[in-house]
């Protein structure tokens, strides 16, 4: 049994290593960013060719609803560059994941920026501290 599942998992990564091959070959990612688009697919319960599926057909439905532009290359590397905080928002949804990458790009930013704005947005102490050092300095 135990030689089975050795030929099993050796298929099996045989395929993921084809897979972030032709991702870095199709899209022009470093390996290591095809390695992260494929362990943030398992995450998902999904394999890597319909993750990053889900994640293109959404990006180009946003990018049609926003009228802006965004390549492959900079949708997945984006996405493969986001903090495990981001992807565990986003974890069981690619598409609004790619939606919301695409949303940012259309403010000029990207979801890391978003992010941290929004956490710093949530943050009253540490906001209406900042407001009052602003009035002391302004006058």
């Amino acid at each position: 049994m135990k030689f089975v599942e050795l030929v099993l998992n050796n298929k099996l990564n045989e395929a993921k290593e084809q897979l972030v091959a032709r991702l870095t070959e199709i899209t022009g990612l470093s390996a290591d960013q095809a390695g992260n688009l494929a362990k943030f697919s398992a995450a998902t319960g999904k394999n890597t060719k319909e993750y990053v599926s889900s994640l293109r057909t959404a990006a180009l439905t946003a990018q049609q609803t926003n009228k802006i532009h965004i390549s492959d290359k900079e949708l997945l590397s984006s996405i493969a560059k986001l903090s495990a905080g981001i992807l565990i928002k986003f974890q069981n949804n690619p598409k609004a994941l790619a939606a919301a990458v695409i949303e940012a790009k259309k403010l000029g930013l990207n979801l890391e920026q978003v992010d941290k704005i929004g956490d710093s947005m949530l943050d009253w102490e540490s906001s209406i501290e900042n407001e009052l050092q602003a009035e002391l300095i302004t006058g």
